[in-house]
Formats: C-alpha cells, sequence, structure tokens
C-alpha cells in the first residue's frame, strides 16, 4: 500500500504515531506499506477514516501524480484550517520536503 504511505507523509505521521491511532504496531504499518500483509476491511475503514479519504483511494497501488497532488492540496487546507496564517508559501515548502522524503 504505498499510497498509505504517501498519506502518511504527508500528514506529518511517523509509522509509530499512525500505529497508535489505530490500535496496532509499527511493524503492521511497515508491513501494510511494503505489500507484505494487507489491513482488514475494518482497518481500512479505520484509514479513510484517519485521513478522510475513500477507501478506493487508499486501495490504489501506486499513488499517481494527481492523486499526490489532490492530497497535498487537501493536506494544506486542512493545515490552514487549524493554523491559520497567511504565508502560504511556508506551507508549499512543508509540502514539498514531505513529497521530496517519499
Amino acid at each position: 500500500m504505498k499510497t498509505l504511505k504517501v498519506l502518511r507523509k504527508i500528514h506529518g505521521d511517523t509509522q509509530t504515531q499512525l500505529a497508535s491511532k489505530l490500535g496496532v504496531n509499527q511493524q503492521t504499518i511497515a508491513r501494510w506499506e511494503k505489500g507484505v500483509t494487507e489491513p482488514s476491511i475494518k482497518q481500512i475503514k479505520a484509514l479513510a477514516t484517519q485521513y478522510n479519504i475513500t477507501t478506493d483511494i487508499l486501495l490504489e497501488h501506486e499513488p499517481s501524480a494527481a492523486l499526490v497532488g489532490t492530497l497535498s492540496h487537501i493536506w494544506m487546507q486542512q493545515l490552514m484550517v487549524k493554523n491559520p496564517i497567511t504565508n502560504e508559501d511556508m506551507y508549499a515548502k512543508d509540502i514539498a520536503q514531505r513529497l521530496e522524503q517519499l
């Protein structure tokens, strides 16, 4: 589930943080991201809820450039609602740095 890794990084979560939110361990998240194992339907729904996306987006094998762009846009909007500031360049730089780390 490479899309999971993209989502997690865009949202700034570590594997450990996401695991804690879902009630699993860090190794489980790592296995999902590497495609060694897959989350259950219940866990997929929890992931979709956590990241405010649909389950079909989460189930894409390869995150497309359009998906990454859309997710980045959504993430920036959510960030601006949580921490309203006028410097959008700061958000854009942060997103670019997160995407480079993928």
